[in-house]
């Protein structure tokens, strides 16, 4: 695997990451959810600050990478 590959799959599963777990901590069909398994989502809340990063942080990688390919 070289390195630009690496560099492009890091990027993308940073932003994912962020997305998938911010998305799903903030759907109101899920916030119902939690209601009833709210020791699942205990663990979920306390990886959010984190995906945040990681949703911002993966952001701002890939728009740099879109920019600077240009």
């Amino acid at each position: 695997m070289s390195f630009e590959s690496l560099d492009f799959l890091t990027m993308w599963l940073a932003f994912i990451y962020g997305a998938v777990l911010f998305f799903v901590l903030e759907l109101p069909q899920l916030k119902k959810l939690e209601e009833t398994h709210a020791n699942y989502f205990l663990i979920l809340r306390q990886h959010r600050p984190i995906a945040l990063f990681c949703l911002w942080f993966g952001g701002l990688w890939i728009l740099q990478d879109v920019l600077t390919k240009v």
